[in-house]
Formats: C-alpha cells, structure tokens, sequence
C-alpha cells in the first residue's frame, strides 16, 4: 500500500469533510459578523411589537395581513464553485439569475390563507 503524499493531507481531509456534509444536508455557508448583540436585537424587537400593537390596536382582523416572501433557486450555479488554480471562475450574465423564482405567502389575523403568488423575473423588467 502506498502512502499519500505529505502536502496532500489538508485537501484529502477536506474533501472528506465535504462529502459528509452533502450526504447529510449541510451546506455551504459565508461568515459573517454581527454587528449588535442578541440582547440589543430582542429588546429592539419587543419595543418595535409594543409600540406597532398600541398604534394599531383598534384595525379589524380581517385588514391585517401577515406576508411572507421567500427565493426560490432551482438549477442555479454556487455563488462558490470550484475551478482550477489558473482557470477562470466566471460565469455567463445569464446564468447568474435566469433560475430563480419568488413565492408569496399570505395569512390575514383572522386566520384565512391567501393563495400563493409566484413571481418570476422577465428578461428585460428590472
């Protein structure tokens, strides 16, 4: 049996490492900093729901709306893929956004579900 060589051991292990995590549902995620803390963002949060409840106590519930956008990306390349050392790394401008798709879904106070809108961008509508 022969052995790997030394310099080969951190990109052996890595490609370990992602294996595992595509076969168990990780993904691929870019760090970032928060820039307060988690006690300054929930008190900032229960003044913001005081203050939006006591203005608007007095609407009926069936002029609330509760909506909820979410993408959708379907067949789309990484925003990170793997190339080689000197390769190029581009991609086509139309496969940047030509897979993505936009779901909107709405409940009001009352309880009552809207249907779901979908929306998908158009070439030449900005």
């Amino acid at each position: 049996m022969e052995l790997q060589k030394e310099e080969c051991g951190y990109d052996n292990f890595l490609k370990l490492l992602q294996c595992f995590c595509a076969r168990y549902g990780h993904t691929h995620q870019q760090a970032s900093f928060a820039k307060q803390t988690v006690t300054d963002l929930e008190s900032t949060r229960t003044d913001f729901a005081a203050r939006l409840y006591s203005e608007n106590d007095g609407v009926p519930d069936e002029c609330v709306y509760n909506v909820d956008e979410t993408d959708i990306q379907y067949d789309m390349p990484p925003r990170y893929i793997w190339s080689q050392r000197d390769g190029t790394t581009k991609l086509s401008k139309g496969e940047k956004h030509s897979y993505r798709m936009t779901a909107v879904m709405t409940i009001r106070r009352d309880g009552e579900k809207l249907p779901i809108l979908f929306g998908i961008r158009q070439r030449g509508v900005t």
